[in-house]
């Protein structure tokens, strides 16, 4: 008799987990929804906006466009991150979503040159940084569920967002700039006369950009209605006189893998993601269409895997579920390089999304190994390591196909490499994870 109730508390709590949505969790998942529709009709584009319209056909350059802000996005990560654990995240996720109006306004605006273009890109991340986390600690913090079940909402919002945008930016590159719609035609006579230059003779990059500016200023008019909880105040301890402020982790071992497997993953799935537009688009010649609509079987995918990621229970079962897509990457990424020029399987193959993967199990695990008191900062770390490994791989992979005979196709062979790297890592995580009970005595003395 006893263990009934528990039982029912505990069925409750999962139907509860999922079918029941409290008003903070609307409102962040609205910001998610609409932040990613920016991301979504803007990020995918930007490397053939810069190679096409500004005439780059450098990939070092190319790569420079994924590189440079995250560059800064890594550098202030962690700043974000401490100040976000001391003042509340709603202030940096604002920050953060109307640093992204204005990036996206001046894109509109001044976007004259590549060099123009890339400071924009700059500047503008370098505040965009502010949300990008914060939103994950802000929901992880102030809604009582589940980590898992809070993670995969957000993953999957996500994943309808692109879904949705997808077909529709394919659809406006392929048609828009030779349209004959007179209602389009007068959006676009209306709004060249305020935009550059580059923008105006570009409908498609007109309209996209617009579309980012709509939506990111209707996320940010939500999130000023989330009730954000108040931070943690951190523990002092003192021992031997010493004042100490809370760790960011009682398991530094295995928090500083998670960190490592996290940077060379990125490094695997992120570089290359740098140039698959360029890739495929220009190298391929898949049509916007077929590339839209092989994000949209990506998207799909990722919103399946991340409801089953979502109802892990368990640091081993995450740390499993890690090391088995890593096997995944590596397959993806063998077979591309054994049939470089077939654009169909290359695509099918390219389909299967890693993205869950990043968001759910290795942030659970970052969760399951850090203090509240100092989730931004955790979070901040495990984001700017991951962008360290993006941002490392994207100028490798650049600096090696402008030097290299085989041009773009010698990614393939660079990435794989990674993809083994990063499977060796999550391998050696797991091992450490299955043990952690025996020697959670000893990570637990040593100090981060």
């Amino acid at each position: 008799m006893r263990n009934e109730p528990v039982l029912d508390i505990l069925v409750n709590s999962k139907r509860s987990d999922w079918l029941h949505f409290d008003r903070n969790e609307i409102l962040i998942l609205l910001v998610v929804f609409f932040y990613s529709i920016s991301t979504a009709v803007y990020m995918p584009y930007a490397p053939v906006w810069l190679a096409q319209i500004f005439e780059v056909d450098s990939f070092l350059v190319i790569g420079l466009v994924t590189v440079l802000p995250n560059t800064v996005i890594a550098l202030t990560s962690v700043f974000w991150g401490r100040l976000a654990d001391k003042y509340g995240t709603k202030i940096f996720v604002l920050l953060g979503i109307g640093s992204a109006i204005m990036m996206y306004s001046c894109l509109l605006l001044f976007a004259n040159t590549p060099v123009q273009f890339l400071i924009i890109i700059l500047l503008g991340n370098s505040l965009v940084s502010a949300h990008l986390f914060n939103i994950y600690s802000m929901a992880t913090l102030s809604i009582k569920k589940r980590k898992e079940v809070v993670l995969g909402k957000m993953s999957i919002v996500m994943s309808i967002s692109w879904l949705i945008v997808s077909p529709i930016a394919g659809f406006i590159r392929d048609n828009i700039n030779d349209t004959e719609n007179v209602f389009v035609k007068g959006i676009i006579d209306l709004f060249s006369k305020f935009v550059s230059p580059e923008v105006a003779n570009n409908p498609d990059m007109l309209f996209q950009l617009l579309i980012a500016v709509v939506v990111i200023i209707v996320a940010f008019c939500i999130a000023m209605f989330i009730q954000s909880k108040k931070p943690e105040k951190s523990i002092v301890i003192k021992k031997a006189g010493i004042a100490k402020k809370t760790r960011i982790t009682e398991f530094p071992l295995i928090f500083a893998l998670v960190m490592v497997l996290t940077l060379a993953f990125q490094a695997c799935s992120t570089g290359f993601w740098s140039y698959n537009s360029v890739y495929f688009i220009d190298t391929l010649n898949v049509t916007s269409l077929h590339y839209s609509t092989f994000l949209i079987i990506t998207t799909t995918i990722g919103i399946v895997l991340s409801f089953l990621f979502s109802k892990v229970r368990n640091k081993k079962s995450n740390a499993l579920i890690v090391t088995i897509f890593m096997v995944i990457q590596v397959f993806v990424y063998l077979f591309l390089r054994i049939f470089p020029l077939n654009s169909t399987l290359g695509l099918i193959l390219y389909s299967v999304p890693l993205y869950p993967i990043y968001q759910i199990p290795l942030y659970s695990l970052v969760t399951s190994h850090s203090t509240k008191e100092r989730r931004s900062t955790a979070y901040g770390i495990y984001n700017a390591l991951g962008l360290i490994g993006g941002i490392l791989s994207t100028l490798l992979l650049g600096f090696t196909a402008d030097r290299a005979s085989s041009g773009i196709f010698v990614m393939l062979t660079i990435t794989l490499i990674l993809a083994f790297i990063a499977l060796g890592f999550s391998i050696v995580l797991q091992i450490f994870i299955r043990k952690e009970k025996e020697t959670k005595k000893d990570l637990t003395a040593q100090s981060f």
